[in-house]
């Protein structure tokens, strides 16, 4: 018997394999902002995660996505729309900022959308530092373009009924600093060609390495040996193409 929810598991793990073969894996993406800096840079050099995605977790991300692209012709259907979608980079990173709308100011809007639990956390906790990190890192670069961008705003967005906690950002130079702060010893590292410590353990309370897509158990992640191995891999790669 045809099974429609087998179908929607295997289409979307189909497209998010096409989606990821699509990426610039040439750069830092400032979507990983906050993150560990080895699995950012096993990332960039193109090693291949440990661990898979599955279909409901994708199928989360789906929903996310179809949020954010109704907003954004909501936006757009109502004259607030300046841009969105649009790419930020420079010879290092690489992002795609949700949107910089207007209402009496220009305002260069995140979206993040939450489950209901999420949403709690949120609002006892505050704004992640990773996302506050992502975001100021799209303002920063967004601003050689838009001169009078700011304003910003982080939104945490509930899928199921669009629920909103906001939170408002006025430009200020230290924003600059704490983009420095986070992205500079990356690259520095990356120009070094040094590998840099698993910080994966310090994480979502200590639980990073259940989420790296480099674990290879609950409690470890972003092994050296992944990074042994793929530079064999690399190697012999090299070879047969020589050859």
């Amino acid at each position: 018997m045809f099974d429609i929810n087998t179908l929607i598991n295997e289409i979307v793990v189909k497209n998010n394999q096409i989606k990821s073969s699509g990426r610039n894996k040439d750069r830092f993406h400032v979507s990983d902002a906050g993150g560990c800096y080895r699995a950012r840079v096993y990332k960039r050099l193109g090693v291949e995660p440990t661990r898979t995605i599955e279909a409901p977790a994708l199928k989360k991300m789906i929903a996310g996505d179809a949020s954010h692209e109704k907003l954004q012709q909501l936006l757009r259907r109502h004259g607030n729309l300046v841009a969105s979608e649009g790419t930020v980079e420079t010879d290092q990173l690489i992002g795609h900022f949700d949107a910089v709308v207007k209402n009496g100011v220009k305002t260069l809007l995140e979206i993040k959308t939450n489950e209901k639990w999420g949403m709690g956390y949120i609002k006892k906790q505050g704004a992640k530092k990773e996302h506050k990190l992502q975001v100021f890192t799209y303002w920063s670069l967004l601003r050689n373009d838009y001169k009078d961008l700011d304003d910003c705003t982080l939104l945490y967005m509930k899928r199921e009924d669009w629920e909103g906690v906001a939170f408002n950002f006025k430009w200020a130079p230290e924003i600059v600093e704490q983009v420095d702060g986070e992205w500079q010893p990356l690259i520095s590292l990356w120009e070094n060609k040094t590998l840099p410590a698993c910080s994966c353990k310090e994480l979502y309370d200590g639980s990073g390495p259940k989420y790296c897509r480099f674990g290879t158990s609950d409690t470890e992640c972003c092994s050296e040996l992944i990074y042994e191995n793929f530079l064999k891999k690399e190697e012999i790669n090299n070879q047969e193409i020589i050859s």
